[in-house]
């Protein structure tokens, strides 16, 4: 028999194969993150002037036809994608769009355009009214029925993967709030905490997840919508 008389040490070939499984786990992990921050900015794009008429829009009319709208939008791709992916593939776009819907709210909490970086977008943005307290609760509603639509009296995405989904938006929500000198005090915290965990990180990237979902320039697009 072919190789019958090497021997493998036992020992090697498992700290061998661990390397390996973490390395797989590690890519895997980064796909499948990829993977939802594609199809939510897919999905943010294609719903993101609904979201905005269902929460900025004065008349309750156009606020209820634009949310009625939304809807329908998201039932149509979650039957084509029902229709068309496994049934894992199926539950990971549940949660990218879910994720992709609090994305476009965020965008008007934070008053920025989805089109950030982009040559001119903030132009787009500049006279267009910043968020009011009702239209405030208009947000904090809108994502209430959104979570209870994908949750689907517990027959679909798992109430843990939507709040998990919804995190940063709720902060953003809870942010919007907080008074000035409490958010300029938030503001140098976060920034003693990004900096320790810079100096923490030796050299690996650090996400604004594992600082509570909310970055420097998050509160200092609210700080500037108060001047």
């Amino acid at each position: 028999m072919l190789y019958e008389d090497v021997e493998v040490p036992i020992r090697e070939t498992s700290r061998a194969s661990d390397f390996v499984g973490h390395s797989i786990v590690h890519v895997l992990r980064s796909a499948r993150a990829n993977v939802i921050a594609s199809l939510a900015e897919l999905i943010e794009e294609r719903i993101a002037s609904y979201v905005r008429s269902a929460v900025m829009d004065n008349d309750a009319g156009i606020r209820a036809v634009a949310t009625k709208a939304l809807f329908t939008v998201l039932n149509t791709e979650i039957k084509c994608m029902n229709d068309n992916l496994a049934p894992g593939a199926f539950r990971l776009a549940m949660s990218a769009m879910h994720k992709g819907v609090c994305d476009a709210v965020e965008q008007l909490i934070l008053h920025r355009p989805m089109e950030e970086g982009v040559s001119g977008a903030s132009e787009k943005w500049k006279g267009l009214d910043h968020l009011t307290e009702v239209q405030h609760s208009f947000a904090v509603d809108l994502t209430l029925q959104v979570k209870e639509f994908f949750h689907c009296d517990g027959a679909g995405t798992p109430e843990s993967i939507l709040k998990d989904g919804e995190a940063r938006l709720r902060r953003l929500l809870n942010l919007w709030y907080t008074p000035t000198v409490e958010a300029v005090r938030e503001f140098w915290q976060l920034k003693e905490t990004l900096s320790r965990a810079i100096v923490q990180a030796h050299g690996r990237q650090v996400r604004v997840r594992e600082l509570g979902g909310v970055s420097v320039q998050d509160i200092l697009r609210f700080l500037r919508q108060r001047v």
